[in-house]
């Protein structure tokens, strides 16, 4: 059993989360949360933007900034339960407009999905009730296409799953930018951190 996660999109850092309420049926053994984002706008080259502080010293009017750091999340209930950096693609006719049909970057046609699995997280939702499913991209600029499948595989022996969390935590996610820079030369460094 799959279920479609439509009419996600999130517009600007980690509190643009887009929810959706599911009910899960109580015979669910296994979860898995496929997502796929698509970058546009002022991210689509997200890996290669400079920081805000660069930007202000040198009076550029880019809308391009925030560092080249993104984070796809997805929570249940308003409570974290995973995250992944999403693959940088360059679609065809990305950086150099030349480049539109000879050369095309790995993944321009294909890009990839990501895989949450959810399935230490079903003691939370097994419970007959309507959960909230959602997804996010952290420290992002608008505007992101977020859209995601729910897997679920079912027990046709059992009505019923007794699941249970054990513990739960929701990290937060830590980002330590620095940079060294004279006028439009420089170095930027970004290191971030969320342990789950």
């Amino acid at each position: 059993m799959w279920l479609r996660m439509k009419g996600f999109g999130s517009e600007s850092r980690e509190s643009g989360v887009r929810s959706k309420g599911l009910k899960i049926p109580r015979n669910t053994y296994k979860a898995v949360l496929e997502i796929y984002v698509s970058f546009h706008g002022n991210d689509e080259f997200w890996y290669s933007n400079p920081l805000d502080s660069y930007i202000r010293m040198n009076n550029l009017t880019t809308g391009r900034g925030h560092g080249a750091y993104r984070e796809v999340f997805a929570t249940i209930d308003g409570s974290f339960v995973g995250s992944v950096i999403p693959f940088p693609i360059i679609f065809t006719g990305g950086i150099n407009p030349l480049f539109w049909e000879p050369v095309v970057a790995i993944g321009a046609f294909n890009v990839p999905s990501y895989d949450f699995d959810l399935t230490p997280f079903l003691g939370l939702v097994l419970d007959c009730k309507t959960h909230l499913f959602g997804l996010g991209v952290a420290d992002s600029i608008p505007f992101w296409l977020v859209d995601a499948n729910l897997h679920l595989w079912l027990s046709h022996g059992s009505s019923a799953i007794n699941a249970q969390s054990v513990h739960t935590h929701t990290p937060s996610l830590s980002i330590k930018r620095s940079s060294v820079f004279d006028q439009l030369d420089g170095s930027f460094k970004i290191r971030a951190k969320r342990t789950s």
